[in-house]
């Protein structure tokens, strides 16, 4: 007898979206089919949330969503995160210094829940 999954965890670009970043009925269908059957469908990605959150409202998943690169962590279904791991401002900062001191001319850019922030040049 065939050994069902329990966990289904996909990305999306390149993986779950098509290059027109949509869904196709196949996958779809084929998802639902595997959440009736008890499987968990969790979706990783880089994004923030707010990128995810039009792509869950045109699909049927009320899984998880794992997101900014697994900082972050969704019950889809609900406005706020279940887990959240941060980086204190502190050790962001140091980071950073010791970067410039490697190489001046970098630029950075950060994503929070709700927002992206990117210093002057950030291409």
């Amino acid at each position: 007898m065939p050994v069902r999954p329990k966990l289904i965890a996909t990305d999306l670009d390149g993986t779950l979206l098509r290059s027109d970043g949509t869904i196709s009925s196949r996958t779809i269908a084929a998802l639902r089919m595997a959440e009736r059957q008890g499987v968990h469908v969790v979706v990783a990605t880089a994004r923030p949330f707010r990128a995810l959150r039009p792509i869950i409202d045109e699909t049927p998943f009320g899984g998880w969503g794992v997101c900014q690169n697994g900082a972050v962590v969704y019950e889809l279904s609900a406005p706020a995160p279940v887990l959240k791991w941060e980086l204190a401002h502190e050790v962001a900062h140091r980071i950073v210094a010791d970067l410039r001191d490697m190489a001046a001319t970098m630029t950075f850019a950060w994503e929070a829940e709700d927002w992206f922030g990117c210093e002057p040049g950030f291409d």
